[in-house]
């Protein structure tokens, strides 16, 4: 037989609906955003994970000078790979877009060509079909959407007029490198093309050799760079010049999307850290407030035989139903809105294959189970422990010990409203605590979302800072600049390598770039890296904790070697995580000859061939990676700092409407003695303004401290070492969101203190 406290639900829901409501709210959205984000970034990540074995990916590739013989790629077959050819033509680009149609990217641009490819790095169509004649081509989807071009469009390239047949991503482009030593992708003015075999022989030129090769079984990286060697020691053999030559992890057209969806997912996790807490505070104080307001109800059923078990099921029936009614729509609105927009941070700047959401566990349990089980197990605990007291503590709403705890005598020459207020306060000391307390973690929330974009600004403006020419060549080969370069007297040989070194947070790994630079150079000024000196970065020396005159650990995955650097000195901005030595000492400590560079630093542009130029980093190429910095992360930061102001607003509602409903009856009191609502509000919502306003002020500090330690955290996994900046600005807007939020949720509290009835004050109270 049901018990007859069912019948009590439905009233306590109307009587509470604002308390409910804004829980439903807090988890709906919740779980909502963030679980619309990892849905669609796992799902991502999954897909990607997928896409070597489905579209048939290479392992690796390598670049001749000129087209391998048989022979030459019959000896790279017998050591234990297959050698597909995936020849391609760079060509120059145009269109025209239709009249009205709008673009943001320009009307040129290049295109890298390939014969339509069915075995191997095969393509996933968007929109049309594979060219099938000689006059038709497929492009890149991501370019075509920036380009505004769709199927049936002209374009010229190499001289002749394509119809768009199809809208496409190819398998091993999914990111769009024009050259992998690029620090940036370039879906702006360069695409990826395939046409048919009659098409591609009939381009002008001579293509670019490149061959795809595909091992029997995975390899680990120092089995893979052993390979590497093999493959260009047979080349060798077989008087083959090889120009590049490349693992697909270190393909970044083929890796990159993959690391940046793996590390953005932390962020998210972080933010869900952050609202897990912040629920859990949140149910704490609405538990107490709801025991202590039912106090007389619970010892009038205690007393009138009602069991503790039946009590505990009775109230903890309401926060379970709301949780899951909540934790159902925001699943729903994670899964089938929110993910779009989600998923489309990563399709806007990746060539991925279609879409496909997959359910995640991972993603279920810590966005749904967690907020549900920490509502249920708070108010369990909560009620649990206060059902130790006696029916008649609770109908003396006695089951605290402040309300066991005589008032404090106020001096009787104050004014009355001054001692009201005071009185207000002091009897409320707990809850503006309280309150104080959700501030924080509101504002942390919020600061958070608002400092991601000041501090990769930042990050990329010291990249600019650490620049020291207006060129940095890095080269495949030691190539010494001709005589008649009017540019070589001001340049300046270097050499570097690539090791990795231990975060100090976590067991991933930081990628180091080690340079030995001449002793007194010209361009890195100030670094001295005389008598064998060895310096880091000083982003280098923050993010992976290395202490001055301590040795430390880094490690050559490729040629399975671990070297140990004792550290000098710092050097650079916050963001350089480089490593530098002398160029006598790199040669002496890597095993190269006294002579051995491959790199120059120059103001001016140097006359070297392109084939032996692996990247040329200029400020230029800095500018774009501050350019697609801003245009991937602005809408992610925009989405976490929604999801702040939403859960500050719900926040700020709950817990000073706790206060308010705690002294419901003294506002019933005022009333029944001629107080106005308007001298009521005066006398209840001004202390509760004046802490609020205090509080978002005062927490400042606090958030700040806090923020260091979470972008730390976030950007872990990130390449860089991304320093803590939170312009003035950014807190004063904290401020203005903060009280701005307050004046919101205050006109609610008017409304709610208008309607406290006068019956209240009569009702029987022990």
């Amino acid at each position: 037989m049901a018990s007859p406290l069912i019948h009590r639900l439905p009233r306590e829901l109307v009587h509470n609906l604002g308390r409910y409501a804004g829980i439903f709210l807090l988890i709906a959205v919740s779980i909502g955003f963030v679980s619309g984000f990892l849905v669609a970034a796992s799902s991502i990540e999954r897909m990607i994970g997928a896409v070597a074995d489905t579209y048939h990916v290479e392992d690796g590739q390598f670049t001749t000078a000129f087209r391998a013989s048989d022979e030459a790629l019959a000896a790279v077959e017998d050591l234990g790979v297959t050698v597909e050819e995936n020849f391609s033509h760079d060509e120059d680009l145009r269109w025209t877009l239709p009249e009205g149609a709008e673009s943001d990217a320009a009307d040129s641009g290049t295109v890298r060509v390939f014969e339509n490819r069915t075995t191997f790095n095969q393509a996933a169509y968007a929109e049309g079909t594979a060219p099938a004649r000689a006059d038709e081509i497929a492009l890149d989807r991501v370019f075509c959407a920036h380009a505004g071009l769709t199927v049936g469009d002209a374009v010229d390239a190499a001289g002749s007029t394509f119809t768009l047949s199809g809208i496409c991503t190819l398998s091993d482009y999914s990111a769009l490198f024009e050259d992998n030593g690029d620090f940036v992708f370039n879906a702006l003015t360069f695409s990826i093309a395939q046409v048919t075999p009659e098409a591609f022989d009939d381009m002008p030129g001579t293509p670019t050799y490149t061959y795809a090769y595909f091992t029997d079984s995975p390899l680990t990286d120092a089995q893979a760079a052993d390979l590497l060697e093999d493959i260009a020691q047979t080349l060798a053999d077989h008087d083959t010049a090889v120009l590049s030559l490349m693992t697909a992890q270190a393909n970044n057209a083929i890796s990159y999307a993959g690391d940046d969806v793996q590390g953005d997912q932390l962020m998210w996790k972080v933010m869900l850290f952050l609202l897990v807490v912040i629920m859990a505070f949140v149910f704490v104080v609405l538990t107490g407030a709801n025991i202590e307001a039912e106090s007389a109800i619970i010892g009038t059923l205690l007393a009138s035989g009602y069991r503790k078990r039946e009590l505990l099921c009775h109230y903890l029936a309401l926060p379970a139903l709301v949780g899951v009614a909540a934790a159902a729509v925001g699943n729903i609105a994670g899964y089938g809105w929110l993910s779009a927009p989600m998923r489309d941070l990563y399709y806007n700047s990746y060539s991925l294959p279609p879409y496909e959401a997959v359910f995640n566990p991972e993603v279920f349990v810590l966005t749904t189970v967690v907020p549900v089980v920490l509502l249920v197990g708070i108010t369990f605990a909560g009620l649990l422990r206060k059902l130790r007291c006696t029916p008649l503590e609770f109908l003396r709403h006695e089951t605290t010990r402040k309300s066991r705890r005589r008032g404090v005598a106020l001096p009787e020459r104050w004014p009355f409203a001054v001692r009201f207020r005071l009185r207000v306060f002091l009897c409320s000391l707990s809850n503006y605590v309280t309150l104080f307390l959700g501030l924080v973690f509101a504002s942390l929330l919020l600061v958070f979302g608002l400092c991601l974009m000041p501090v990769i600004e930042h990050y990329a403006e010291n990249l600019q800072s650490d620049l020291v020419a207006e060129h940095q060549y890095v080269l495949k080969v030691p190539v010494e600049i001709e005589a008649d370069d009017a540019a070589a007297d001001q340049a300046e040989k270097f050499a570097a390598t690539t090791l990795e070194t231990a975060r100090a947070l976590g067991d991933s790994s930081e990628e180091v770039t080690v340079y030995g630079v001449t002793e007194g150079s010209a361009y890195w000024k100030d670094l001295d890296v005389s008598d064998g000196r060895i310096v880091a970065g000083r982003g280098l020396a923050e993010k992976c904790a290395i202490a001055l005159g301590e040795p430390v650990a880094f490690e050559d995955k490729l040629d399975d070697e671990t070297y140990e650097f004792t550290v000098d000195g710092t050097y650079g901005s916050a963001s350089n995580t480089n490593l530098y030595m002398s160029l006598e000492t790199f040669n002496r400590l890597f095993g190269k000859s006294a002579d051995y560079f491959n790199g120059y630093v120059s103001d001016e542009a140097l006359a070297l061939d392109d084939l032996y130029v692996v990247s040329d980093l200029t400020p230029d190429s800095m500018d774009k990676i501050v350019s697609q910095m801003r245009n991937s992360m602005g809408s992610m930061t925009y989405l976490l700092t929604t999801l702040a102001a939403i859960v500050y607003v719900v926040l700020i509602f709950l817990l000073t409407k706790t206060v308010i409903d705690r002294n419901a009856r003294a506002i019933a009191y005022l009333k029944v003695f001629g107080y106005r609502p308007a001298e009521v509000n005066r006398l209840y919502l001004r202390s509760i303004t004046t802490t609020v306003i205090v509080s978002v002020i005062a927490c400042l500090p606090l958030v700040v401290g806090a923020i260091a330690l979470l972008v730390k955290v976030v950007f872990m996994e990130y390449a860089g070492n991304f320093e803590i900046v939170i312009p003035p600005a950014q807190l004063a807007l904290t401020v203005f969101v903060g009280i701005a939020c307050y004046g919101v949720v205050a006109v609610a509290h008017m409304a709610r203190i208008k309607r406290v009835p006068m019956a209240l004050a009569l009702k029987a109270q022990e």
